[in-house]
């Protein structure tokens, strides 16, 4: 579906996908066959409520062959900058041989990551970059997202309108939703 949408890449686990409701041998089997399928590049979202979660889920995905790994903010509670920013070098002291790491910033899902802290994180060589809160809108309408990108103005209009039309429901209903209704 996305890739007929024109996408190059693929986020799997990512708060959108609902990860946390899936269990980590699930996630597994499910990456490693997405990898094995996919035509595009397959990112791996490896977001967990513990430290020693994540980084088992980011040897699986590892295992699996993911492009990349997606860590946001454990979750489950409000933590601090100073508790983010030891989750993340904690995780970086103890991860071996994985694929780029990107901070995954879930605003509304899990703490967010301040500027100051993505920088620090960033500077210390052990992140490839941020992946800002991915849009719920590309999970429905991956073509939009892509039409936006190369600069089209009619599908900025569109997008307005779904997402106008999606935030009256939870996300991953309006989701869902969508996707049925485009069978």
């Amino acid at each position: 579906f996305g890739v007929r949408g024109g996408v190059n890449g693929i986020a799997l686990f990512t708060a959108i996908g609902e990860y946390a409701s899936l269990a980590p041998a699930d996630r597994a089997r499910f990456l490693c066959l997405a990898v094995k399928r996919s035509r595009v590049s397959v990112y791996a979202g490896i977001g967990a409520a513990t430290l020693d979660a994540a980084l088992g889920l980011a040897r699986d995905a590892r295992n699996a062959g993911a492009d990349a790994l997606l860590l946001p903010p454990p979750h489950g509670f409000t933590y601090q900058q100073d508790d983010l920013r030891e989750f993340y070098l904690q995780f970086a002291a103890h991860a071996e041989d994985l694929p780029p790491v990107y901070l995954a910033d879930s605003r509304g899902l899990c703490s967010p990551i301040e500027p100051e802290t993505a920088a620090e994180l960033l500077a210390s060589g052990d992140f490839a970059g941020m992946a800002d809160f991915l849009s719920e809108a590309a999970c429905a309408v991956p073509e939009l997202i892509v039409r936006l990108q190369t600069g089209d103005t009619t599908a900025e209009t569109m997008l307005c309108d779904f997402e106008n039309w999606m935030y009256e429901f939870p996300a991953t209903v309006a989701i869902k939703t969508a996707q049925f209704e485009r069978g």
